[in-house]
């Protein structure tokens, strides 16, 4: 695969994994708790699947794993719970 491909194949599994699943999780009418637990190992999986993608990140220390990690759970606490009160919203 060349960049390209891996771009558009990093922002599926994001969109999926900051949107469509926590979309999900609210359509399941889950506690609000389940969301938070599952942001946080959504943002270190995200992490560590871009630091097996990109080679920019692979040299990088904890800390800007950890950076990284921390900002990807952000994103899918604020715009996947928008997903997840939408989920909920609707059933």
């Amino acid at each position: 695969m060349d960049l390209i491909d891996d771009i558009w194949l990093d922002a599926v599994v994001s969109l999926v994994a900051i949107i469509a699943l926590p979309f999900y999780i609210g359509y399941l009418d889950s506690r609000f708790e389940d969301l938070l637990a599952y942001a946080l190992v959504a943002g270190i999986c995200l992490a560590t699947g871009e630091r097996i993608l990109y080679k920019y990140y692979r040299d990088d220390g904890i800390g800007e794993f950890l950076v990284n990690a921390v900002l990807r759970s952000a994103a899918v606490i604020i715009w996947g719970g928008f997903a997840f009160g939408l989920g909920i919203w609707l059933i």
